[in-house]
């Protein structure tokens, strides 16, 4: 019930502490990850996160059951689920029913995921983030329901999403 407010050094700061949450985790770029919460400041911090780690981001509606998200992280061979903390309680079985689906996909809620570490942890990481993106590399795969109705995944280079940039808001 409360307001906040976010400034883009904020974003920044954010962005930064879950991309160096990856590298902690050991998930190297390339990955993907995918990001089941519902709209508010931290979906954008935690996604601009995974992108700046060098991964790919695998966006989930917040509304999609244990299932879908099984099959979405099957489909994606996603290195782990950066999580809600309430939908984290709404999904409990969620660990257990990635296990017993035989994959290997961690779950890291977001108070985790932005969770402040010691400085010298954090500056040690924040070097392992690479330096700069293959505009051609995947930014984002979205699954979506095709004309068949079995979901495809619909691959998002970098150089799209900053062509949309540039041409929606330039």
């Amino acid at each position: 019930g409360r307001e906040e407010i976010y400034t883009y050094e904020d974003l920044q700061e954010l962005a930064t502490r879950a991309a160096t949450f990856l590298v902690g985790k050991g998930v190297a770029p390339e990955s993907r990850v995918l990001l089941y919460a519902k709209n508010a400041p931290e979906w954008s911090m935690a996604y601009f996160g995974v992108l700046k780690n060098g991964c790919t981001v695998v966006p989930v509606a917040h509304e999609s059951t244990t299932p879908e998200l099984v099959n979405v992280a099957r489909a994606a061979d996603a290195a782990g689920i950066i999580i809600g903390d309430d939908l984290l309680e709404k999904r409990g079985t969620l660990a257990k029913e990635l296990a017993d689906a035989g994959l290997a996909t961690k779950l890291w809620p977001m108070t985790e995921v932005f969770a402040l570490d010691d400085e010298a942890v954090e500056d040690e990481r924040k070097k392992k983030l690479p330096p700069r993106h293959n505009a051609d590399a995947v930014a984002s795969l979205i699954f979506t329901s095709g004309t068949t109705g079995k979901p495809k995944g619909v691959v998002l280079p970098h150089r799209s999403v900053i062509r949309m940039l540039i041409d929606n808001f330039w």
